[in-house]
């Protein structure tokens, strides 16, 4: 707890960035919801809690408890980008050795300045479940953060309290339908909107097949170590032409079936808050998507791909992709119909855009798979059954994105198959 006096005001809050007088100004400014809570009264106290420690490396993420004289509360997320984390993910593992960490630090600056602009545009979703946005401020853009140091960017929003799924455990196929009608509403929000508030204005581009190709290729080589059986198919995805692929399953197929809309980008266990059950246990309906970091306009199955490659293990993944294509499409008709409008593209056209979406993704699961066997937070028996668990999710959806990939005839975009 931080008591509130002329000292502590004007120090930097934790190591926010920002000091504590800004935060409270900013928060009198543009949080109705602090306004109300306070009142006439005054802050005594302030308690602050960082939540994203070991769970993402663009930021920094604090839950601030703000206690008032008249002896309520209220709670807000501050949300900070910062390079030292992923500094030293670079620095420390082996994957990345490769990476050149001044690119990674301009991207940062991106993926946060990004994310300003996305949380504004979806503040009016109201159905989609995202945290409420109060306050943005960009990265590299001069301002006044209370302190003697240059102002790192940050986003004030609100606190989140739900339960994320662990990197290895499983979504179950309620989760996963929950998470497509989540999406549905959310490309049904983005038709809605008038083509200059959207097009044009997210172009990320790291799911398009150049940057952590390397890395990706490791994971790949990886797989095939831990799995004999993946080493032939291994081969083949390596000598891909990922680049051009990744334009075409992502982007230009779409764009031709007149499906185009916004992506999320990053959708997997870190960015999804479920609510809970009142067990404590991770109930099926999302509470909050969050990281709006990765835009980008392409296929709405991107999204849904990642989130099932990533968070579900093979058997829930195979039982559940034609149930979830079924509400998928199901809930999207009905929302357009809800406007008198029609969905431009078939089921059919959505199990296609899904397919090429899930053949993509499958390769980036093998470099998070190496992500994930780096590991050294548990004892080493742990480790080892979580990085055969996630082995085995890996192999399979390799195994299936090269039948994908055959039975679609997409050979071209490999050098040999």
């Amino acid at each position: 707890m931080i008591p509130i006096s002329d000292a502590t005001l004007d120090q930097e809050l934790c190591n926010t960035g920002h000091s504590l007088r800004w935060i409270l100004k900013t928060l009198e400014k543009h949080c109705d919801d602090y306004v109300s809570t306070k009142g006439n009264s005054k802050v005594d106290e302030v308690d602050v809690n960082p939540i994203s420690e070991g769970k993402g490396y663009f930021s920094r993420v604090f839950i601030v408890k703000f206690t008032f004289d008249n002896d309520r509360s209220f709670n807000v997320a501050l949300k900070v980008p910062t390079f030292d984390a992923l500094e030293n993910w670079i620095n420390t593992r082996k994957s990345s050795e490769a990476e050149d960490p001044a690119f990674w630090k301009d991207y940062l600056t991106t993926c946060h300045n990004t994310e300003c602009d996305a949380l504004q545009l979806i503040s009016g979703f109201n159905n989609f479940p995202a945290p409420k946005t109060y306050f943005v401020q960009k990265r590299g853009v001069p301002y006044d953060n209370g302190l003697d140091k240059e102002p790192s960017g940050i986003i004030i929003m609100s606190a989140v309290d739900g339960v994320s799924l662990s990197e290895y455990s499983s979504a179950t196929k309620e989760q996963c339908i929950s998470f497509v009608e989540d999406f549905a509403v959310f490309h049904d929000y983005i038709a809605q909107l008038d083509d200059k508030k959207w097009k044009d204005k997210f172009d990320s581009q790291i799911n398009m097949g150049e940057h952590l190709r390397d890395a990706q290729i490791s994971g790949l080589k990886r797989m095939a170590d831990c799995c004999s059986e993946l080493k032939q198919d291994v081969e083949k995805l390596i000598n891909m032409d990922y680049k051009t692929y990744s334009k075409y399953a992502l982007q230009t197929r779409a764009e031709q079936l007149n499906a185009t809309t916004l992506i999320h980008g990053d959708t997997w266990n870190n960015n999804i808050f479920f609510n809970r059950n009142p067990d404590g246990s991770i109930a099926t309906k999302v509470l909050a998507y969050i990281d709006f970091q990765t835009l980008f306009e392409g296929s709405p199955m991107f999204d849904v791909a990642r989130f099932v490659t990533i968070c579900a293990d093979a058997e829930v993944r195979r039982e559940v992709t034609p149930l979830f294509l079924e509400a998928y499409y199901k809930k999207i008709v009905s929302l357009y119909k809800k406007r008198g409008k029609q969905v431009p593209y078939t089921l059919e056209n959505l199990q296609e855009l899904y397919e090429l979406a899930f053949a993509h993704q499958a390769q980036a699961m093998a470099l998070m798979a190496m992500f994930f066997s780096e590991d050294t937070t548990v004892d080493k028996d742990v480790a080892e059954a979580r990085k055969d668990k996630i082995n085995l999710r890996t192999k399979f959806a390799l195994q299936d994105s090269i039948k994908i990939l055959k039975n679609r005839n997409l050979t071209n975009f490999f050098n040999k198959l």
